[in-house]
């Protein structure tokens, strides 16, 4: 039957994957602020913490700066700007070299007194612990 075979030529709804694909390319090319953020990061949660990883290369640590907000964490780093001789020109510059700021949500307030923040070849380790008093109780219950 022609609309259980989605591999006929002919069927519409075939395209709609090659649709989808040239209109992300067509928005990010006149979009650009539609692209990924900087840095990218990973994120991950335990009961009592939050663990975030994200890539910085060529930053050092005077570079970046940290700050906890409540339950937001904000990386903001502007990097030195290369040196090169006045005789020397770009041929091709891909790499953005610009200041940067992102801002991460987390589920929970963070405890900004035990932040444990690392920077070892280019990537940014921070271990956020969860505010004491938005930690679960255990309630025992009485007879």
């Amino acid at each position: 039957m022609y609309w259980t075979n989605f591999y006929n030529p002919r069927n519409p709804l075939s395209d709609i994957g090659r649709i989808q694909r040239d209109l992300h390319r067509l928005f990010n090319e006149y979009y650009p602020e539609t692209q990924r953020a900087f840095p990218a990061v990973n994120i991950w949660t335990k009961d009592d913490s939050a663990v975030v990883t994200a890539e910085l290369p060529g930053f050092t640590k005077k570079d970046v700066k940290l700050s906890v907000v409540d339950q937001d964490v904000i990386i903001e780093g502007e990097p030195v700007s290369e040196k090169r001789n006045e005789k020397e020109h770009y041929h091709r510059r891909e790499r953005s070299r610009s200041m940067f700021k992102r801002s991460i949500h987390l589920p929970f307030p963070i405890d900004a007194s035990k932040v444990d923040a690392r920077l070892n070849n280019g990537v940014l380790v921070m271990s956020l612990p969860r505010a004491e008093e938005d930690k679960p109780k255990k309630i025992e219950i009485q007879a």
